[in-house]
């Protein structure tokens, strides 16, 4: 294999490794508490995906000066975007 596909496996192992990672302490914190949660291994790619998405496709997505919102401007929307919905996402009681 070539010295890059080594780095984009590794890079992809440790991506993994940190979803797991989360996902493992999230869902023992969860029980301990004895509720049920939102699925925040699917959240955690979903945001993941957007963040990269947004990035590699921006050029595509974003629209053309004068009209493009500035960085900061998308930064903040993606955060306000990302927060809404893992706040209002409630914890449900735990089913019997």
């Amino acid at each position: 294999m070539s010295e890059e596909t080594n780095k984009i496996q590794e890079a992809s192992a440790a991506i993994m490794r940190v979803f797991s990672d989360r996902h493992l302490n999230t869902e023992e914190a969860i029980e301990a508490l004895h509720l049920r949660a939102p699925d925040y291994d699917v959240q955690l790619r979903a945001v993941f995906a957007m963040v990269v998405g947004l990035v590699l496709l921006d050029p595509w997505i974003m629209p053309k000066p004068p009209r493009r919102p500035s960085r900061a401007r998308i930064i903040d929307e993606m955060v306000a975007t990302v927060l809404h919905g893992l706040l209002m996402s409630d914890l449900l009681p735990a089913e019997v």
